[in-house]
Protein backbone atom coordinates (compact mmCIF):
# COMPACT_ATOMS: atom_id res chain seq x y z
CA UNK A 1 0.00 0.00 0.00
CA UNK A 2 2.80 2.71 0.53
CA UNK A 3 4.39 2.61 -3.21
CA UNK A 4 4.60 6.33 -4.28
CA UNK A 5 1.75 7.74 -6.61
CA UNK A 6 -0.68 5.85 -4.95
CA UNK A 7 -2.45 9.24 -3.76
CA UNK A 8 -3.68 9.49 0.05
CA UNK A 9 -6.34 7.72 1.92
CA UNK A 10 -8.64 10.50 1.14
CA UNK A 11 -8.73 10.38 -2.83
CA UNK A 12 -9.36 6.37 -2.32
CA UNK A 13 -12.12 6.82 0.22
CA UNK A 14 -13.83 9.95 -1.27
CA UNK A 15 -12.66 10.20 -5.20
CA UNK A 16 -14.16 13.37 -6.67
CA UNK A 17 -17.54 12.50 -7.96
CA UNK A 18 -19.34 14.86 -10.66
CA UNK A 19 -22.99 15.55 -10.04
CA UNK A 20 -25.73 17.36 -11.84
CA UNK A 21 -27.87 20.31 -9.69
CA UNK A 22 -31.25 19.77 -10.70
CA UNK A 23 -34.22 21.96 -9.31
CA UNK A 24 -35.97 20.53 -6.85
CA UNK A 25 -39.19 18.37 -8.01
CA UNK A 26 -41.42 16.29 -6.17
CA UNK A 27 -41.67 12.88 -8.10
CA UNK A 28 -44.08 10.06 -7.83
CA UNK A 29 -43.20 6.96 -5.71
CA UNK A 30 -43.18 5.14 -9.19
CA UNK A 31 -40.50 7.47 -10.59
CA UNK A 32 -38.59 7.48 -7.68
CA UNK A 33 -37.82 3.26 -7.99
CA UNK A 34 -37.18 3.70 -11.81
CA UNK A 35 -34.53 6.28 -10.74
CA UNK A 36 -32.93 4.68 -8.07
CA UNK A 37 -32.75 1.14 -10.05
CA UNK A 38 -31.74 2.75 -12.61
CA UNK A 39 -28.92 4.41 -10.13
CA UNK A 40 -28.29 1.10 -8.56
CA UNK A 41 -27.14 -0.14 -12.22
CA UNK A 42 -24.92 2.76 -13.01
CA UNK A 43 -22.68 2.18 -9.80
CA UNK A 44 -19.01 1.51 -10.83
CA UNK A 45 -16.71 -0.97 -9.43
CA UNK A 46 -14.72 2.06 -7.52
CA UNK A 47 -18.34 2.91 -6.00
CA UNK A 48 -18.87 -0.46 -4.57
CA UNK A 49 -15.58 -0.91 -3.61
CA UNK A 50 -15.84 2.55 -1.55
CA UNK A 51 -19.11 1.66 0.46
CA UNK A 52 -17.08 -1.90 1.11
CA UNK A 53 -14.31 -0.02 2.84
CA UNK A 54 -16.92 1.91 4.71
CA UNK A 55 -18.66 -0.99 5.90
CA UNK A 56 -15.55 -2.66 6.85
CA UNK A 57 -15.05 0.29 8.66
CA UNK A 58 -18.43 0.72 10.63
CA UNK A 59 -17.96 -3.38 11.37
CA UNK A 60 -14.31 -3.00 12.86
CA UNK A 61 -15.67 -0.21 15.01
CA UNK A 62 -18.51 -2.45 16.23
CA UNK A 63 -16.06 -5.68 16.86
CA UNK A 64 -13.72 -3.48 19.07
CA UNK A 65 -16.58 -1.56 21.04
CA UNK A 66 -17.70 -5.71 21.43
CA UNK A 67 -14.16 -6.60 22.37
CA UNK A 68 -14.50 -3.79 25.20
CA UNK A 69 -17.40 -5.43 26.64
CA UNK A 70 -17.25 -8.91 26.89
CA UNK A 71 -12.98 -8.55 27.74
CA UNK A 72 -14.33 -9.17 31.89
CA UNK A 73 -17.47 -11.10 30.60
CA UNK A 74 -17.61 -14.22 28.21
CA UNK A 75 -14.16 -15.18 27.71
CA UNK A 76 -15.65 -17.47 24.80
CA UNK A 77 -17.27 -14.54 22.72
CA UNK A 78 -14.26 -12.27 23.04
CA UNK A 79 -12.36 -15.54 21.81
CA UNK A 80 -14.77 -15.16 18.54
CA UNK A 81 -15.21 -11.78 18.25
CA UNK A 82 -11.25 -11.62 18.14
CA UNK A 83 -10.89 -14.10 15.33
CA UNK A 84 -13.80 -11.84 13.46
CA UNK A 85 -11.53 -9.00 14.01
CA UNK A 86 -8.73 -10.18 12.14
CA UNK A 87 -10.74 -11.48 9.29
CA UNK A 88 -12.58 -8.17 8.86
CA UNK A 89 -8.93 -6.63 8.79
CA UNK A 90 -8.06 -8.52 6.19
CA UNK A 91 -11.16 -7.88 3.99
CA UNK A 92 -10.20 -3.98 4.77
CA UNK A 93 -6.86 -4.58 3.36
CA UNK A 94 -7.46 -6.09 0.48
CA UNK A 95 -10.41 -3.67 -0.47
CA UNK A 96 -8.20 -0.69 -0.09
CA UNK A 97 -5.32 -2.25 -2.19
CA UNK A 98 -8.39 -2.99 -4.60
CA UNK A 99 -9.12 0.63 -4.95
CA UNK A 100 -5.11 1.87 -4.98
CA UNK A 101 -4.98 -0.22 -8.07
CA UNK A 102 -8.77 0.81 -9.52
CA UNK A 103 -7.39 4.55 -8.82
CA UNK A 104 -3.98 4.06 -10.43
CA UNK A 105 -6.05 2.03 -13.81
CA UNK A 106 -8.29 5.11 -13.57
CA UNK A 107 -5.15 7.18 -13.90
CA UNK A 108 -3.65 5.43 -16.26
CA UNK A 109 -6.61 5.58 -18.74
CA UNK A 110 -7.24 9.11 -18.51
CA UNK A 111 -3.75 10.57 -19.40
CA UNK A 112 -0.86 8.29 -18.61
CA UNK A 113 1.18 6.97 -15.44
CA UNK A 114 3.96 9.17 -14.28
Amino acid sequence: MGSKGDGDMKEVLYPQIETIEKPKEKITPKEFMKRWGQGIKDITPSQMNIINIQGNVLVIVGIIIGLCVTFNGTWWLFIILLGSLFITFMALLGSIQKQLILNEFKRATQGGIK
